[in-house]
């Protein structure tokens, strides 16, 4: 029975599911199609809903935050909240020292006016990399085309394929590269459609795009396009513009209102959501306002119950996330999957969604979280890989880029993020690889889930959620050996993080 697996506090990624369901007939496709024709609402009147049910996290390393490459030019990197609303899902802006109030603001007017079919942070080379480097990109990311720019990003040429694979690795990049390029102003790229036809105009997969000076602003390229194009999933608001959700603190602030106006809804982001102060700040926020206010976070009934009645979506979850120490600092804590199981009848009884946040390691875990009655799943360093991502430090072990990925109780931040009451530190850094496309990473993800719903009988995530016929297990020894192998190129990247 479940309670007795629950009531041992298991992690959510010791659970997993079997239905009671027989003779079914649904395939992965059969899900999405599904999907496309009924997306899960994350918030109580469906304001936000969502192809693909999956929120990131309000934290610098993962949505929004500095970034030292150069094409960013040492500001802030907010791709990942495009790319996460372009796939069907939603990202949230975090707060703190550096994210303030106006940052926020900038961040939201550039996702509502993205234009997400370019690039923003592409691999680059300089004129004096020998082309060693260049094969070992290639090896790694698999692009055929480099552009090269000196120190401080001015496009200085091309190197392709055919200019760098079996050549002399100790040759430089200036001694092959193309030096007259073809190239689109930034200015002239307001639509896909433009995009489009600068790539068929040229006849190549991949064209540079600068700004009036020569610089390298991002590039664009024909298999994003066609991405792009061909994804009806996106999560669009009213004027079909890319949604995004921001976090904000406990203080009731009348610029806070006046500079988020334009954002689709709020996550009053507290570690401890049964707080005074965080129902207060909800009540103002649903006073003063018409966006959706999403709150958290909890640990089970009565806490779940006390923001179920006021708020419009309940975050569940406290002290397990990857970056995340809380529970040892304040002994505080549940496991996610107690935390969603037991907050759900809050959820029934006020018609509220709960948001799974903290603890899940891969797309299985998300499916046993929908399972146990969460609507949507808040992700943070499952898609902090993605190489879109917030660099703040970057460094490179056997050829393999690593950045920092750090809580929003870390040291740095502890204070100034706003989420925490205490001054102790209640998160963590570490290195993590960069693993690829933020993009490829929710595709897999995607696809675990879709396989996951049609696996145990079910037509849609809808039907799955909380379903009676659900069955939970224990992990078994003989499931859990698989994932000590660690060279195995077919597993997906959303595994084994």
């Amino acid at each position: 029975r479940l309670e007795d697996i629950l009531v041992k506090q298991i992690p959510i990624s010791q659970i997993r599911l079997s239905s009671s369901r027989t003779n079914t007939e649904y395939l992965p496709n059969d899900v999405r199609k599904n999907m496309d024709e009924s997306r899960i609402p994350i918030t109580k009147n469906g304001e936000i809903s969502l192809y693909l049910p999956i929120v990131g996290a309000a934290m610098d390393t993962v949505t929004a935050g500095f970034d030292i490459r150069p094409s960013y030019k040492n500001n802030f990197n907010f791709d990942a909240l495009i790319i996460l609303a372009q796939e069907g899902a939603i990202g949230v802006i975090p707060r703190s020292e550096d994210i303030n109030l106006k940052v926020q603001e900038k961040i939201i007017k550039g996702v509502k006016r993205a234009t997400s079919f370019i690039v923003r942070s592409p691999y680059t080379v300089k004129p004096d990399d020998s082309l060693s480097k260049v094969q070992e990109y290639f090896q790694i990311h698999k692009y055929s085309r480099y552009p090269v720019v000196t120190e401080d990003n001015k496009l200085k040429g091309v190197i392709t394929r055919k200019d760098f694979e079996n050549r002399d690795p100790n040759l430089l990049v200036k001694e092959r590269m193309a030096k007259k390029v073809d190239v689109v102003n930034e200015k002239d790229l307001s639509t896909i459609e433009d995009a489009d036809t600068f790539l068929d105009k040229y006849r190549h997969s991949m064209l540079p795009v600068i700004d009036g000076e020569g610089y390298l602003k991002g590039l664009i390229t024909r298999r994003d396009i066609n991405n792009l194009i061909y994804n009806p999933h996106a999560t669009l608001d009213s004027q079909n513009r890319y949604m995004v959700l921001v976090a904000v603190g406990t203080k009731k602030d009348d610029e806070e209102l006046k500079r988020l106006k334009s954002v689709d809804g709020f996550v009053v982001d507290a570690s401890v959501g049964r707080h005074k102060w965080v129902g207060e700040k909800v009540e103002w926020l649903k006073k003063h306002t018409d966006k959706p206010v999403i709150a958290g976070n909890v640990m089970g009934y009565h806490d779940a119950k006390y923001l179920a009645e006021i708020a419009d979506a309940v975050k569940v979850g406290y002290g397990i996330g990857a970056g995340c120490i809380s529970s040892e600092i304040t002994g505080i804590g549940a496991s996610v999957a107690n935390s969603i199981w037991d907050s759900y009848k809050a959820s029934i009884e006020n018609n509220i969604p709960l948001i799974g946040d903290g603890g899940f390691k891969n797309s299985g875990d998300i499916v046993v979280g929908y399972g146990l009655g969460a609507s949507a799943i808040m992700v943070g360093k499952m898609i902090a890989h993605g190489e879109e991502t917030p660099i703040r430090d970057m460094r490179n072990i056997k050829g393999y880029p690593e950045k920092i990925y750090r809580g929003m109780g870390s040291e740095p931040l502890i204070e100034s993020s706003g989420r925490y009451f205490g001054k102790a530190p209640e998160g963590t850094e570490s290195w993590i690889k960069i693993k690829g496309p933020l993009g490829g990473i929710l595709d897999d993800i995607e696809s675990g889930i879709m396989s996951g719903v049609s696996g145990l009988g079910f037509s849609s995530l809808q039907e799955l959620i909380r379903n009676s016929d659900l069955i939970f297990n224990l992990e078994s020894k003989e499931l859990s050996g698989a994932k000590n192998i660690q060279d195995l190129k077919t597993v997906p990247r959303n595994l084994n993080i």
